[in-house]
């Protein structure tokens, strides 16, 4: 059976307070960014090309009318046996038509540009989609789990027991080792007085029990010798006679 290491309860609270507060937080951000894209969306693909249109119609008419101008100044003074160079006629239709290719480029432009954000609009939905459903569904069930385990550890704590040694953490196993040293060297400088003591009285015994040996082999070397003295001075009267 598994079996985990748990010092701090509260820990897990927090954890399970700070994944809630996520959750709110993902769906806000993930909801102001969907009303964001979906504004550009539609400045793109309904707001520009609806300007352009216009701008293309209005810059047109502005061509027609720029031409009008243009033929009339040539009509005009032809009248009277000279043709006008109607120099600034012609400089306004020039830049009339100018403006209406760039309209024409920008509603191109505006085309392009709708079919390819329909594409990337497609791409993120799809993406959004994946983070929206983690958040509907598995954060919920991660929550769950957080809220089973924080109440069954309450349920543990709640009841008696007996006391179990803490686990050692770095600063308190150094700590016990320093003082198991300690207490193994008072206990070695208890010891050799107590060695030094038996070791004399070893010595002691030592030398009186040579000392009472030597005073033995004294007593029976002066023994051996009378006992020679006694036996000569009995055989030589007999040896003389």
């Amino acid at each position: 059976m598994d079996s985990a290491r748990v010092f701090n309860v509260e820990g897990i609270e927090d954890f399970r307070v700070a994944l809630a507060l996520f959750a709110d937080d993902a769906r806000s951000a993930l909801s102001m960014i969907d009303v964001e894209l979906r504004r550009g969306v539609d400045w793109i693909t309904h707001e520009r090309p609806a300007h352009w249109q216009h701008e293309s119609r209005k810059r047109a008419d502005a061509l027609n009318r720029a031409k009008e101008n243009l033929v009339r100044c040539k009509t005009f003074k032809a009248m009277d046996g000279y043709t006008p160079a109607c120099t600034e006629e012609k400089k306004d239709v020039e830049k009339a038509q100018k403006k209406v290719r760039e309209a024409e480029m920008r509603m191109q432009a505006t085309k392009h540009w709708c079919r390819e954000i329909a594409h990337e609009m497609n791409e993120f939905e799809g993406r959004l989609s994946q983070v929206t459903s983690l958040l509907d569904s598995e954060l919920p069930k991660a929550l769950a789990v957080l809220d089973k385990i924080i109440k069954s550890l309450d349920s543990y704590l709640a009841v008696e027991g007996p006391r179990t040694q803490q686990p050692l953490t770095g600063a308190t196993s150094m700590a016990n080792a320093s003082n198991a040293e300690s207490e193994a060297d008072a206990e070695t400088s208890d010891a050799e007085p107590a060695d030094a003591e038996g070791a004399a009285e070893s010595a002691a015994s030592s030398a009186a029990s040579s000392a009472a040996n030597q005073q033995v082999n004294l007593a029976t070397s002066s023994d051996d010798t009378a006992s020679a003295t006694a036996s000569n001075t009995a055989i030589s009267p007999n040896t003389t006679s």
